[in-house]
């Protein structure tokens, strides 16, 4: 998902993004304090808020990379967002421990915290709201990101074909490079998640666009939508058998298996099966 100088570039901003909050932050309680008649010393203040958000500026590259990472590569809704649920307490442990580590000399309240568990402990408990709020906002606006990262990058009809009307090819992204596939090799479409597969000559491809967008692309004559998450071309169709209640099974030359649904029976008109 990321190279290595997209993380280093990641890194820089985050550094930059969370030192803003630190000051933001920082001057923020200063002015309450000092509203209050009992203004606190700025600088040690300052550090100190400085130090917590140093530490989110190392953890959010690497959380935002895993998270772009499961937006593209888990289809399951529900199996991304566990994941992001057993991520949290991942990412406030690493939190608290990673401040311990690097600023228990500093501090540890001039040796009144006895160990380093007492200040983890504590820092745990202080910096537990913050840490679920910023730990919400990484993961929720990295999703929003990848999401619209794939929605600028989905497979648009091949130029050359006719303007305004069915594309000749479809150009899909695979791995960092883009490959065009013909519209008359394409044999079946599937749903799959936010993403839609597409088997052309015995081979698979996962488009990030819907089935609805890519049947607009195909020609109405050509291919049939029998099911809310099939497509299929219609010379491919070699037997149409009921199974009860309007719904039918469709073989496929290529020996795939696909439900027809009651709901799309208008599909069999264009198989020609009465």
């Amino acid at each position: 998902m990321f190279s290595i100088s997209g993380l280093a570039r990641l890194g820089l901003l985050s550094a930059a993004i969370w030192a803003a909050v630190a000051l933001i932050l920082a001057g923020q309680a200063y002015l309450v304090s000092a509203f209050r008649g009992s203004p606190q010393a700025w600088w040690p203040s300052f550090a100190y808020t400085a130090a917590i958000f140093s530490v989110w500026a190392i953890l959010t590259p690497g959380l935002v990379a895993c998270v772009m990472k499961a937006e593209s590569s888990l289809r399951p809704t529900a199996l991304r967002w566990g994941l992001y649920g057993l991520g949290l307490p991942v990412t406030v442990a690493l939190h608290v421990g990673i401040f311990v580590l690097l600023y228990w000399n500093f501090y540890n309240d001039d040796g009144r915290i006895p160990d380093r568990w007492a200040m983890a402990e504590r820092m745990f408990v202080r910096n537990l709201d913050t840490d679920l709020l910023f730990y919400a906002a990484i993961v929720v606006g990295a999703a929003a990101a990848s999401r619209w990262k794939r929605r600028a990058a989905r497979p648009a009809a091949d130029p050359r074909g006719t303007r305004g009307g069915p594309a000749a090819q479809l150009r899909i992204r695979e791995r960092g490079r883009i490959r065009f596939v013909p519209i008359a090799r394409i044999e079946l479409i599937r749903a799959a998640g936010d993403y839609s597969e597409v088997v052309a000559a015995g081979e698979s491809h996962l488009l990030e666009q819907s089935l609805a967008s890519l049947e607009r692309l195909l020609p109405a004559a050509e291919f049939a939508r029998i099911h809310r998450g099939t497509i299929v071309r219609v010379d491919q169709v070699r037997e149409v058998r009921g199974v009860g209640r309007g719904d039918a099974i469709v073989r496929l030359a290529n020996g795939s298996e696909v439900r027809l649904s009651r709901r799309y029976r208008k599909g069999l008109a264009a198989l020609d099966t009465g």
